[in-house]
């Protein structure tokens, strides 16, 4: 498949955001692990986006081709010089579908997954609202197989249902197509400007911004495909006996508004690392513990949660199973130990004037 790994000419590049940096507070981490660093730095590039003229789009990860028939591997940063790691379709200009105007981009990979579709993808929307704004007429990409969740996270950043056209698993080719690439380096961070602004946006849309603080909040992965925790419930229980106001919540089936306000009025939240725990991105001035496989490593510097948390006005910290992964990418988490984790966390909350009784 012929690539093209540099921006032709022929693409107009928008520099929509200048690089920047900020240290994520991760003093709780250090205090409970014991590490010497309170804070991690976080780095990221120019937030770019390109301006293609007849680009062809296939599949429904939305694989980009230059009207040449080369794959434009730049909007798959921060993987653009590893295209091999992609299944991609080729475009079949034959049987391409035609979409005049401007179109914005907003499919590609984990597009399917709500977690990386929040906090990878909704960004890159965001950090494009004032060009598309100068536009003036643009339509907004999505998958045809998802566009029924999608289109209302599109919805809270206040982008109209009118906007959407539907990517089906074809070909598709775009008279003026805008295609901002990922904000970061890092899988499910983009920068703190970009997170903050999604999380008052679905604040507002959610009415959510007075909610009267509720109880402690374990989520459940019970019901997910895989990386379930084996042994939750006994978690659970051993958790409740420890704070008895905490209330088991499964996020499958619940209405994305009464997910936001959850979010908005829970001080505490405990969940095994995974898309639910995501919506902390949601949350402002709450606490997350992010239950994880493994053994507890030298420092914060993976601590991905925490550093979500921290973008978006909360606190995070990660504890450690002391366990692998088995059959599944499911795990459990030594019972005993988890005890101690938690009865330490909350003795550094009490010394802090911290209660969730």
């Amino acid at each position: 498949m012929p690539l093209c790994l540099d921006v032709p000419a022929a693409v107009r590049v928008h520099d929509l955001r200048p690089a920047g940096s900020c240290r994520h507070d991760t003093d709780l981490e250090a205090e409970f692990h014991g590490y010497t660093e309170t804070g991690v730095t976080y780095e990221w590039p120019t937030w770019k986006g390109y301006e293609i003229k007849d680009a062809f789009v296939a599949g429904d990860q939305g694989f980009v081709f230059l009207p040449d028939g080369r794959f434009f591997a730049p909007a798959l940063y921060p993987h653009h010089e590893r295209t091999a790691i992609y299944k991609i379709r080729r475009p079949i200009p034959l049987l391409s579908r035609n979409i005049k105007g401007t179109v914005f981009h907003l499919t590609g990979p984990n597009h399917e997954n709500r977690g990386h579709f929040m906090l990878d993808h909704l960004p890159r929307l965001i950090v494009a609202r004032e060009l598309l704004q100068q536009i003036g007429d643009y339509q907004i990409l999505l998958t045809g197989r998802h566009i029924r969740w999608q289109r209302e996270q599109v919805r809270t950043l206040g982008f109209p249902d009118d906007r959407i056209v539907a990517c089906e698993a074809g070909t598709l080719q775009v008279e003026r197509l805008l295609h901002v690439r990922f904000g970061s380096p890092y899988s499910s961070f983009s920068p703190p400007h970009a997170l903050c602004e999604l999380r008052d946006c679905a604040g507002r849309y959610a009415q959510a911004e007075n909610e009267t603080e509720g109880p402690p909040v374990f989520l459940s992965r019970r019901d997910a495909p895989n990386r379930r925790l084996i042994n939750e419930e006994r978690i659970f229980a051993i958790a409740k006996s420890l704070i008895p106001s905490l209330i088991e919540v499964k996020l499958t089936g619940m209405p994305l508004k009464e997910q936001i306000r959850l979010f908005r009025r829970t001080p505490l939240f405990l969940s095994p690392l995974g898309q639910a725990s995501c919506n902390i991105a949601l949350s402002k001035g709450s606490t997350i513990i992010n239950l994880k496989f493994g053994a507890t490593p030298s420092d914060a510097s993976g601590s991905l949660g925490t550093f979500i948390a921290s973008a978006t006005g909360n606190r995070g910290l990660t504890i450690y199973s002391g366990t692998d992964m088995g059959e599944n990418f499911d795990w459990s988490y030594d019972e005993s130990l988890f005890a101690r984790h938690l009865t330490r966390f909350l003795e550094i909350e009490q010394q802090a004037g911290r209660s969730y009784a």
